[in-house]
């Protein structure tokens, strides 16, 4: 599945649902760096929407997860 939303974020690189898809399957799979890149590029391109604030609020513990 990963690939498809990969997909379809260079297809389409305002689609903020393939970046929020990409990053919570990055996140199912332990990638969190490729999952953090994903949901701040969501986060920028979609600011408002519903899903943002919780993605929002995830954010700070993920950052903590992230390889030094």
């Amino acid at each position: 599945a990963k690939e498809q939303f990969v997909s379809a974020s260079k297809a389409d690189p305002t689609n903020a649902n393939a970046f929020y898809q990409l990053g919570m399957t990055s996140l199912n799979l332990g990638q969190i760096p490729d999952a953090v890149n994903a949901l701040q590029t969501f986060l920028k391109l979609a600011p408002t929407d519903p899903k943002a604030a919780q993605v929002q609020s995830t954010m700070p513990a993920l950052l903590q997860m992230m390889p030094k």
